[in-house]
């Protein structure tokens, strides 16, 4: 049997880099837990906006119906009234009418424009979450830049190594069912940076039509829902992988 001979310095160095990586491989971990958090909050806020036009279409829709039915009225009972021959007084009533319902519209449209400042603050609120995401987005590329670099370390230790192969190193310092564990889990690693990627890309997609749908209704009055689980969790995961990056 031929006796290989280890290093300590460079086995050291190399344990180093491993448990830099298992760092790594945790903290990606977390951030794609994260990842499909904010994906199925921002799929909750779509379809709350799409409630919302849909409750909002209905109410112009009645407004409208009523301003009609009132406009034929009043023109029926001017009409009826002159038919009849009621004197100034009862003229007067409809005119005190009139101005009663000249304020009552009033009224309306102050409450539309405070809406209206509602729908625009919370629209302020969503393109914040928007530019949380894309700093996210940036900072998870840069923890998968770090990987890539530990990656490359370890191939140059490994290269100036006196074994012929990984396999070989592997079978030296580990136990077989150690090997068959990690091979597992750097493929698990793999499928999670794919999956990772796919929930970015997603998450964009979802974020841009949520954008485009609240400025459809940025013009009719305002969208009720919740921001703060969406801003939350952008503001948890920016922090998380932040520390990865130190």
């Amino acid at each position: 049997n031929q006796t290989i001979c280890i290093d300590k310095d460079w086995l050291a160095s190399v344990s180093k880099q491993g448990q830099e990586y298992q760092g790594i491989v945790n903290t990606h971990q977390i951030a794609q837990v994260n990842l499909v958090m904010l994906e199925n909050n921002l799929a909750l806020l779509k379809q709350q906006v799409e409630q919302q036009q849909g409750q909002l279409n209905q109410t112009k829709t009645q407004l409208s119906q009523q301003e009609s039915e009132l406009a034929i009225n009043n023109s029926s009972r001017l009409t009826l009234f002159v038919e009849l021959g009621f004197d100034e007084f009862c003229r007067q009533d409809t005119a005190s009418l009139r101005v009663d319902i000249s304020k009552q519209r009033g009224n309306n449209e102050i409450l539309l424009n405070v809406a209206g400042n509602q729908h625009n603050e919370k629209l302020s609120v969503q393109q914040l979450n928007k530019g949380q995401l894309t700093t996210a987005r940036s900072q998870l590329e840069g923890v998968l830049e770090q990987n890539n670099k530990v990656k490359a370390d370890w191939d140059k230790h490994f290269s100036s190594s006196t074994f012929i192969d990984e396999v070989e190193f592997l079978l030296a310092l580990i136990s077989p069912e150690k090997v068959q564990q990690l091979h597992k889990l750097a493929s698990d690693i793999s499928d999670n940076k794919k999956q990772a990627q796919v929930l970015i890309t997603q998450g964009e997609k979802v974020a841009l039509e949520l954008a485009n749908k609240k400025s459809e209704l940025s013009l009719n009055g305002a969208v009720d829902f919740d921001n703060e689980s969406v801003s939350n969790t952008l503001i948890k995961m920016s922090e998380l992988l932040k520390q990865c990056q130190q």
